[in-house]
C-alpha cells in the first residue's frame, strides 16, 4: 500500500489536523509555562517588598489611561499620607500597582513591569487592555523612592 497525499483527500485532512493538533497544544503549554512564570515573579517580588519595605518613605506614584493621576506619598512609621487631599482613587499606594500588575497579567493583551531592584515594587508597568483597540493603554509608574530617617 503506498500512501500519497496527492491521491487520497481523507489522508490529506488527517494529517493536517494532526498537525494543528500538535502545534495548537505547543502553543497552549508555552503560553501557560511564560504566564505561570510571570505571575510567579509578581508574587516573588510581592513578598520582597513586604520583607523589606521601610518603616519611613516617600514616592511620587503616576497612573494614566485616559487621565492621568498623580499622587505624593509620605510614609511614616508605617502610616500613610498624601501631600493633597485628593479623590480616594487618586491614592496611589504601592500595593495597588501589585494589583494593577496581577490584574493586567490575567487579563491585558500584553504587560510591561519593572520592578525595584532593591525593594521589589513595581516602579513601572505599561499595559494594553486590546491590542485590537486604540487608547486603551496604562501606565503606573513610581518615582523618586526615598527612605526617611
Amino acid at each position: 500500500m503506498q500512501l500519497s497525499l496527492s491521491r487520497n483527500p481523507y489522508l490529506i485532512c488527517i494529517v493536517l489536523g494532526a498537525v494543528t493538533a500538535i502545534v495548537f497544544s505547543f502553543w497552549v503549554i508555552a503560553y501557560h509555562s511564560i504566564t505561570g512564570k510571570t505571575h510567579d515573579r509578581v508574587k516573588k517580588q510581592q513578598s520582597i517588598w513586604l520583607h523589606k519595605e521601610p518603616v519611613s518613605y516617600s514616592y511620587t506614584a503616576y497612573a494614566g489611561c485616559m487621565h492621568s493621576i498623580v499622587s505624593k506619598v509620605v510614609v511614616i512609621d508605617g502610616n500613610t499620607f498624601f501631600e493633597k487631599a485628593a479623590p480616594e482613587e487618586d491614592r496611589l499606594v504601592i500595593e495597588a500597582f501589585f494589583e494593577a500588575a496581577s490584574k493586567g497579567l490575567y487579563e491585558a493583551s500584553s504587560i510591561e513591569i519593572k520592578y525595584h531592584s532593591e525593594y521589589g515594587f513595581p516602579e513601572l508597568i505599561e499595559v494594553d487592555w486590546d491590542k485590537h483597540v486604540i487608547d486603551d493603554e496604562c501606565f503606573y509608574r513610581i518615582e523618586k523612592f526615598k527612605l526617611i530617617e
